[in-house]
């Protein structure tokens, strides 16, 4: 194990707790009877609480995904300034790279966010 790893925890962060968002929204729907044992995710975020617990949960994973593209865009613009021959691409590539998180991000907490409840008639 790494002792030193610092920031490079970020992505895995990122991914442990964007998984067990979806796994706690699906066991508190589970077990309140609100969907079938193999749902989609927007069955099981539809109802509270898991609409409340799946927001928050799912907010905090937009957070840490901004976190990490911002990180990432750093470490390139560093490694940008040691490569002499496409220095000029890679600090394009790498804006570029750092509006789609950026933009991903948004996304991400507007799905947390606004959440639409579909009832069967």
């Amino acid at each position: 194990m790494c002792r030193r790893c610092g920031l490079g925890l970020l992505p895995l962060l990122l991914a442990v707790l964007s998984t067990t968002t979806f796994v706690i929204t699906y066991v508190i729907s589970f077990l309140r009877n609100d969907t079938s044992w193999f749902p989609t995710i927007s069955d099981t975020a539809d109802r509270r609480p898991e609409s409340n617990v799946f927001g928050f949960l799912f907010n905090f994973c937009s957070v840490v995904g901004l976190v990490t593209a911002f990180v990432r865009y750093l470490q390139l613009r560093h490694d940008a300034d040691w490569n002499e021959s496409d220095r000029f691409a890679i600090i394009r590539l790498n804006k570029v790279a750092l509006v789609f998180g950026i933009v991903s991000s948004l996304g991400a907490s507007i799905v947390a966010n606004f959440q639409v409840s579909i009832t069967h008639v």
